[in-house]
């Protein structure tokens, strides 16, 4: 079993001081006169913010995923996902977008310390015009906004950025029925349960909403 607090003290990462960072400052410019803020979940406890490594590592196991699959995470925090990927799915190739400057640096500085090739971390902002997705065959999303208009476009976006092309979301928040109303072409593929409520897995399978529409 995979102890949070035992692998982060392996990587030298410490949550908390980035936390306590965000709890000081979060009344600060940088974060209060930021759009995004009500969406950063700023000040929550890292075992309220973060996706176990358990559950990812088990999640990720239960994938299969084969070498040189192209997995982006949208909103990738303090990059739990791509440090799981480095430490134990080289083949995998990894991609961590983060808007938060403080959370990305902490991501980007273990990833490198631990030589991890195939996991890169950059700075996006989901919600302007003139951030471009990058494209990947999976995609993992926590909850990317609270306020389901801007959740809808960055959904819209996501296929967009796909056009035709076949890709699988994961997330945790965005049940069947919230996103059928948000984006019908994500089909519901299957869910993986853990230990606070199941991983949801859908599927944007661009053949099958050509025939649906033809029908």
């Amino acid at each position: 079993m995979l102890q949070d607090s035992a692998v982060d003290k392996l990587l030298g990462l410490d949550p908390e001081t980035v936390i306590d960072y965000e709890r000081k400052n979060q009344c600060d410019p940088e974060f209060a006169l930021n759009p995004r803020i009500r969406d950063s979940w700023v000040g929550l406890a890292s075992n309220v913010l973060n996706t176990s490594y358990q559950d990812l590592f088990d999640l990720l196991t239960a994938l299969n995923l084969p070498a040189g699959t192209r997995v982006v995470d949208l909103g990738s925090g303090f990059g739990r996902l791509g440090l799981v990927i480095g430490l134990g799915f080289a083949g995998l190739e990894f991609t961590g977008v983060e808007c938060w400057q403080h959370r990305l640096q902490a991501a980007q500085e273990i990833a490198k310390k631990m030589q991890m090739s195939n996991v890169h971390f950059e700075h996006g902002d989901l919600l302007s015009g003139d951030y471009q997705i990058p494209e990947a065959d999976i995609y993992f999303s926590y909850l990317t906004s609270s306020d389901p208009q801007s959740l809808k476009s960055i959904l819209e976006k996501l296929i967009q950025t796909h056009n035709r092309n076949y890709f699988r979301l994961v997330t945790k928040k965005v049940a069947p029925d919230l996103m059928n109303r948000l984006a019908p072409s994500l089909s519901l593929l299957k869910t993986h349960g853990n230990t606070l409520g199941p991983f949801f897995i859908y599927e944007h399978n661009p053949i099958s909403s050509i025939t649906e529409n033809q029908a």
